[in-house]
C-alpha cells in the first residue's frame, strides 16, 4: 500500500544524519562573522555550557545572562561569560564609559 503525502517518517538516526549535515557553516542560513547581536548570542547561548553561578560574583542563579567580555562581538565562546544581572548591568556601564572615552580622545 503506497504512502499518503505526510505519512512517510524518518528513523532516529537518519533524523540525527539529516541535522548533523546542515548544521552550522553548512547551512543555507549561515553567516559566519557577519551575524548580528541577537544572532551571536543566541549561537553563544546554544553552544557555551550554561553554568549555574556568576562567572564573576559566583552568585548562585539560574537567572544568567551571555556577556562579551572584549566588546568585540565575534564568534568566540571564551569571549563570553554567564553573568547575574547585576554583574552584567555594572558590565555595560563600564564598557559605555570606556567607549565614550575613546570617543572623546579621537
Amino acid at each position: 500500500m503506497p504512502h499518503k503525502i505526510g505519512e512517510f517518517k524518518h528513523s532516529e538516526e537518519t533524523k540525527k544524519k539529516l541535522s548533523l549535515s546542515h548544521s552550522g557553516n553548512k547551512n543555507y542560513g549561515w553567516k559566519g562573522n557577519k551575524v548580528g547581536y541577537r544572532g551571536l548570542h543566541y549561537w553563544i547561548r546554544t553552544h557555551k555550557p550554561k553554568s549555574f553561578f556568576c562567572e564573576r560574583c559566583g552568585k548562585i542563579t539560574d537567572k544568567l545572562d551571555v556577556a562579551n567580555m572584549s566588546g568585540k562581538y565575534k564568534r568566540d565562546i571564551s569571549d563570553f561569560q554567564w553573568l547575574c544581572k547585576s554583574c552584567h548591568i555594572k558590565d555595560m556601564w563600564i564598557v559605555r564609559k570606556k567607549n565614550k572615552l575613546k570617543k572623546k580622545k579621537q
